[in-house]
């Protein structure tokens, strides 16, 4: 079989000819390119083989999370041909009343452009939230209605705007015979019989029609709608009073996560009909026979059916009679989003004496070559002859393994069992509770387990082999348990005794009558690592008898002992290489592991070279992510003053179903960390571990920092709201200065909290921006703005014990190695502007090594390994500098290893890590930001996040540029956490069914700030704790994001005033993420008050 996924695989391997082609390949696959509508009826109709019809093949990508290849791991079914019409000029045609089911989204959006009347305005503006450019540059409309036909379920918002239309579908049938079907009526035939979509026909344009439609999807744009509207009238009849009435209404939904993507709202379209636009009780009665789409929409979406709806009627309104009420004006506009804007300002943080360091506009060493796409990643690395490809064999529920059948797999194609593995005298076992794959008779803890290993001579061929593996499992007498909720309801812990921790006097001191005593319950998600370059390695076994295993990890040692354990090798006959990662924000540390020693027992296996490269769904099924956590709490406040005066809860977290390389999330993980920026002097935490029927979760981007902020920024606000203290009059109040001692023990003896916060109002112009929100929501109905600030904290442990080498050559060249792996981060370019400043010479001679085990022990994460390497690169060309004094003919190396002991002013601290601190803290990270969200409770859509300012302590930035976009980076991770990015899982098997990019949404470009500036804080140098006094950035500004959800918070809770409702429901707000679907059932408007005139009461 000759596997092609893509038609550009294909037209990449032959020239595309009018007449049948052949190409290459075990088993042949034809492909047809007919130009004529006869043509293809010839090839569609007369062939007894498979055939398949595409155009661009844009949908392979998205049927895929509809047939069960992703989420129930079905083979992929390969059609014995295609026939690609996107040549055939009947399938072209564009005019006002036909559009060519070969013509692309792109073609229509530009022609629907060009219109002025309504129905073409309010395509284009619903076209431009379909997909993105480069797909609807030759995704054509025919494929997409192609595939709403085919899966009923997918959402597809073409099909809504042609249905909404009334428009119908030109199509093809066996013997030539063509026929006109509403768009409805053409999916009962799609099982039943062939047929090919020529065209569609649009309804003759009525001068008084209008056409208008929403989307509401996880993020602004290039995302599936969660829930979708087409309203249609053919008619506004003008009555003798100057009245608007409807004739001929045409209202439509569209919906994912049911069984039909698609509802015609049949009993709301007759309330509507016939009544004059802006009638009130036309629109409330109308709003009550919504009522079976509600139903149909589920509880989530519930709310959004009927807003949604009344914002279009509103938007009807307003472009057609005016006649609203002045508050309801914004609610009935879809402000167009400008360009987004923003400034880095890092003057104040660099300092010429230690030029190349900190000098602005040093880009990175391999800058040109990755914007030119010359870069070379693990698996652009030429590849040896033969090599083999794997992929696993996952899981798909969870219980006993009874048996793997391979039978259904070709020759060709090897499958490795863990039984196959000890049979040859290899280890399994990475740790003592995960294995590479899985014993028959073994426990599947979770969905995505890895069970076997499949090798091809492909990876497609790969990759089907492992779906063709037939799996029996035997399930467990009780539901998995997926969520802290359910681990604590099943008393499914990692150890039933609870980790303590208790600062102060005890909580009940405090139960009197000048405090109240808040309590409630926060909690925070999962979040993917979605790096662009998945799991990657490739392993060989060298002519010297040693491994050589090439991947894209942060922990090269890691990956190295583990391989020759399984290997039973001596450790110094394995090296791993990591030259450069495409991402990696915490997920190639231990996660890089399990495919590295399987590549490598398969490469000694079959004695040639084998690759890996999973596919994001894979991934995301299989490898863990950020850990979920919970905190049950209760705060006691002075009634007078607001000072948060003594804290106690449980905090909870969600480790999956086993450790992380032996690290465990304790709910102390998060309590030491707790305290965020805010200084509770009486604390006593209990923390627990959960145990889930999930892959063993890990660390991501701002470990235990970025939850405990969530965390207690959620107590900040419920505290905000029981008591009627502003939320930013409490944090100011009880936020750390210079001499107080943290949860961890430390005392701050350089706190500049207060100045980032300070600087981040006054560049922001915090109070005039407080007086336009206020100003703005008094004077708005339903759409809300919020104000929000965030100080942050993050304390960084000592950056010591990285091993660098510096060589020099007779030329003047020098060669840096260092421990420390490229994600993206810049950190090569930074050791090279230390070797060069130490050294004085230029930058362009400094070449910088791709990092190896042979040198490096530690992984590289916690934002530390930057400045650990400096600082070792920079003791080892102090070395190299004595031992080149008179003119060298040989190279000449020095290595360095940075314990803290080695002192330099300015340059090199020493370690100050406090041994009586419960956490060892070198320094700490400071910073604020400042958020401006909107929100429109009626388009019911993600908020609009319009300002930010990000203030940042970065003492004196290794490198300006490079640290401003770690920052701005930082921050869009968090903000994403808080906002888009949701894991949903199978109650009944476990499947993480966000697996992939189709439901798991990161933010886009429409998502992130419309005004975002970074700033260092000026003239802040870390001369006494940091290297060249500098601090980390990596991690730090990913706290900054709780400004973002604090902000969408008080827009929420500004509709719910207008609402007047209990304070008490705030609580659904405490948790994180604040997708569209959680902020419209926090909203819950109240339809019943729905109106065109008059002001909520």
């Amino acid at each position: 079989m000759c596997l092609i996924k893509d038609i550009e695989d294909i037209c990449n391997t032959t020239k595309v000819t009018k007449t049948q082609k052949v190409l290459s390949g075990k088993e042949q696959i034809k492909y047809f390119s007919p130009r004529t509508l006869l043509g293809a009826n010839e090839l569609l109709f007369h062939q007894e083989e498979s055939i398949q019809v595409i155009a661009a093949n844009t949908g392979s990508g998205v049927s895929k999370y509809y047939d069960g290849t992703v989420i129930k791991r079905l083979p992929f079914v390969y059609p014995q041909s295609y026939c690609d019409v996107s040549r055939v000029v009947e399938m072209r045609k564009l005019t006002e009343d036909t559009w060519g089911a070969a013509l692309t989204l792109g073609e229509i959006l530009t022609y629907c452009q060009a219109k002025t009347t309504s129905r073409y305005q309010a395509i284009a503006k619903h076209l431009k939230l379909v997909a993105n450019p480069s797909i609807r540059a030759v995704g054509t409309l025919g494929g997409n209605l192609a595939l709403a036909l085919k899966h009923h379920d997918f959402p597809s918002d073409v099909f809504l705007l042609l249905e909404t239309l009334g428009a119908k579908a030109d199509v093809l049938f066996r013997g030539g015979i063509r026929k006109s079907i509403y768009l409805k009526d053409l999916r009962a035939l799609t099982s039943i019989q062939f047929f090919l979509i020529v065209s569609i026909n649009l309804p003759p344009i009525h001068p008084n029609e209008f056409m208008l439609s929403h989307k509401v999807a996880q993020r602004h744009v290039n995302a599936h709608a969660i829930i979708s509207i087409g309203l249609y009238v053919h008619q506004l009849l003008t009555t003798v009073d100057t009245k608007k009435k409807l004739i001929g209404v045409s209202l439509c939904y569209g919906m994912s996560g049911s069984k039909d993507g698609f509802m015609r709202a049949i009993q709301a379209e007759r309330c509507l009909e016939n009544t004059e636009l802006g009638d009130d009780v036309a629109l409330q009665s109308t709003l009550a026979a919504l009522e079976p789409v509600v139903q149909a929409a589920g509880v989530d979406k519930a709310s959004m059916v009927r807003s949604m709806f009344f914002k279009l009627m509103l938007e009807a309104s307003m472009k057609i009679t005016g006649d609203i009420a002045p508050k309801l004006r914004r609610a009935a506009t879809f402000p167009e989003r400008p360009v987004s804007r923003g400034r880095w300002i890092t003057s104040g943080a660099t300092n010429p004496n230690f030029y190349p360091v900190s000098k602005p506009n040093t880009h990175k060493l391999s800058a040109l070559a990755q914007v030119t796409g010359t870069a070379c990643y693990t698996d652009d690395i030429p590849r040896h002859n033969p090599t083999l490809f794997g992929a696993f064999v996952l899981s798909t529920s969870v219980g006993t393994l009874e048996s793997l059948d391979s039978s259904k797999c070709s020759d060709e194609m090897i499958v490795i069992t863990a039984e196959v593995l000890a049979q040859n005298g290899f280890e399994n076992s990475m740790t003592d509770e995960e294995g590479v794959l899985t014993f028959i008779g073994g426990d599947v803890l979770f969905a995505g387990q890895r069970l076997a290993i499949v090798l091809a001579k492909t990876r497609a061929h790969a990759e089907q082999g492992a779906r063709l593996v037939s799996i029996s499992i035997t399930p467990n007498k009780t539901s998995p348990i997926l969520s802290i909720e359910d681990a604590i309801a099943a008393k499914s812990f990692f150890s039933n005794v609870p980790e303590r921790k208790k600062v102060g006097a005890p909580f009940q001191e405090f139960l009197k009558d000048d405090v109240v005593v808040v309590q409630g319950t926060a909690a925070c998600g999962h979040q993917a690592h979605f790096y662009l370059e998945q799991q990657v390695c490739r392993a060989i076994l060298d002519d010297n008898e040693v491994m050589r295993i090439d991947l894209a990890s942060q922990d090269v040692h890691t990956v190295a002992k583990t391989v020759a354990t399984c290997l039973k090798w001596p450790q110094a006959r394995v090296e791993a290489v990591s030259t450069r990662s495409g991402g990696a924000y915490g997920g190639k540390c231990s996660r890089s592991v399990p495919t590295a020693c399987a590549a490598a027992m398969a490469s000694v296996l079959q004695g040639c070279a084998v690759s890996f490269s999973l596919p994001i769904e894979d991934n995301m099924m299989n490898l863990g992510s950020r850990r979920p956590h919970r905190f049950d709490f209760r705060v006691a406040v002075s009634k007078k003053s607001g000072r948060l005066q003594a804290l106690t809860g449980t905090v909870y977290a969600d480790q999956g179903c086993a450790s992380d390389f032996g690290a465990l999330a304790t709910g102390l993980d998060v309590a030491l960390c707790l305290d965020g920026p805010y200084n509770i002097l009486n604390w006593y935490l209990e923390g627990y571990c959960c145990k889930t029927n999930k892959p063993s979760n890990t660390y991501c981007r701002g470990p235990v920092f970025l939850p405990g902020h969530v965390l207690i920024e959620a107590v900040i606000e419920a505290v905000a709201t029981k008591t009627k203290f502003s939320a930013q009059y409490l944090r100011e109040l009880n936020m750390y200065r210079v001499g107080d001692t943290g949860l961890d023990g430390k005392q701050m003896t350089d706190c500049t909290l207060p100045d980032c916060l300070h600087a981040a109002k006054r560049h922001a112009k915090f109070q005039e921006l407080a007086h336009d929100v206020e100003r703005f929501n008094k004077e708005n109905l339903y759409v809300k703005r919020g104000l929000a600030l965030a100080p942050i904290k993050y304390a960084m442990s000592a950056a010591t014990g990285y091993t660098a080498r510096v060589t020099m050559h007779p030329d003047g060249s020098v060669l840096v190695e260092h421990s420390g792996s490229e994600l993206g981060q810049g950190i090569n370019v930074k050791q090279a502007q230390v070797a060069a400043q130490t050294l004085g010479c230029d930058l362009s001679v400094i070449s910088v090594a791709p990092v190896s085990s042979r040198i490096s022990t530690l992984p590289t994460g916690g934002s530390t390994t930057s400045e650990g390497n400096a600082a070792s690169v920079r003791l080892a060309c102090e070395k190299l500098k004595a031992l080149s004094k008179d003119t060298i003919t040989v190279p000449i190396s020095a290595s360095a290893t940075y314990t803290g002991d080695q002192v330099e002013p300015d340059i090199l601290p020493g370690s100050s890590s406090d041994s009586s601190s419960s956490y060892p803290v070198q320094y700490e990270c400071f910073g604020a930001a400042i958020a401006l969200v909107e929100y429109d409770a009626l388009a019911a859509g993600p908020p609009s996040i319009l300002k930010t300012v990000l203030v940042t302590d970065q003492g004196t930035s290794l490198n300006p540029n490079i640290d401003a976009g770690q920052a701005q980076g930082a921050f869009v991770m968090g903000l994403g956490y808080l906002t888009s990015e949701t894991y949903s899982f199978d109650p009944k098997t476990g499947v993480n069914q966000s697996s992939g990019t189709w439901e798991y949404k990161v933010p886009s470009t429409f998502d992130i700030p419309l005004d975002f500036d970074i700033i260092f804080l000026a003239n802040h140098p870390n001369s006494k704790e940091g290297i060249y006094s500098s601090k980390a950035v990596g991690e730090p500004a990913t706290l900054a994001a709780t400004s973002v959800l604090s902000a969408i918070r008080h827009a929420v809770n500004a509709v719910r005033e207008d609402e007047n409702k209990e304070e008490s429901s705030l609580a659904v707000l405490l948790a994180g993420p604040a997708s569209p679907t959680a902020l419209s059932q926090a909203t819950k408007l109240d339809w019943t008050k729905f109106s065109y005139h008059h002001s909520l009461s």
